[in-house]
């Protein structure tokens, strides 16, 4: 089975709030879009964060028995789509130093990204020209930028989730089903994160970042 995921990421500022969302298409499955964000943060920190959401959503699937074998992902981002097919080959060689012999910025971001690619769904990476009338990189976009203003606003705790025709009722955070999903995956998914040198606790608040708990 093959799906393909549009992600994009938002920054009112840069630095400043920003808000990250994805919207995934599984055959069979009505469109999910899932949207988070911080309060301080860089447009691309959200960018990569986007796709981290929807790997960790796609992983969470396969675990569940969905067969997924393939999954494109479409950004807008060229700092994500070469950065993650291109780029980080040289750096993971070097250390994860850039071709300027200094630190690769966001270096914590791109690993976590770098590991959850790691599974058995094969993923390709596309790029789109972003505000150019694609309906999917439009729908991101709007999640992200929605994420980002909510965020703004100090409503944080407000998750716009759940299947695309679902709309969910004014103030109130609609109910997350992926997270039945994640639960099946979440000890994988934690022990990858520790592998990057994170204690548990530092694993279980990046994993809330992207899928909340509570």
């Amino acid at each position: 089975m093959k799906c393909e995921a549009y992600v994009d990421g938002a920054c009112i500022g840069n630095p400043g709030p920003g808000g990250w969302g994805f919207h995934l298409k599984v055959p069979g499955q009505p469109p999910f879009e899932h949207s988070g964000g911080y309060k301080d943060t860089t447009n691309n920190q959200m960018e990569l964060m986007a796709a981290i959401g929807c790997l960790m959503h796609v992983r969470g699937l396969k675990a569940a028995g969905t067969p997924i074998e393939q999954l494109t992902i479409i950004t807008d981002s060229q700092y994500v789509k070469n950065g993650i097919t291109s780029w980080i080959v040289g750096w993971k060689k070097k250390g994860w130093v850039n071709s300027n012999r200094e630190p690769v910025k966001n270096k914590d971001i791109w690993m976590k990204l770098d590991r959850l690619r790691d599974c058995p769904v094969a993923v390709e990476w596309k790029w789109v020209k972003g505000h150019s009338g694609n309906p999917g990189n439009d729908r991101a976009d709007a999640l992200a930028t929605a994420a980002a203003k909510r965020y703004m606003r100090g409503q944080e705790t407000l998750e716009l989730t759940g299947n695309a025709d679902q709309k969910p009722q004014s103030g109130v955070a609609t109910v997350v089903p992926v997270r039945s999903i994640i639960a099946m995956g979440f000890d994988k998914v934690l022990r990858d994160f520790k592998a990057d040198g994170l204690t548990r606790a530092e694993a279980m608040a990046a994993i809330e970042s992207v899928f909340p708990t509570s």
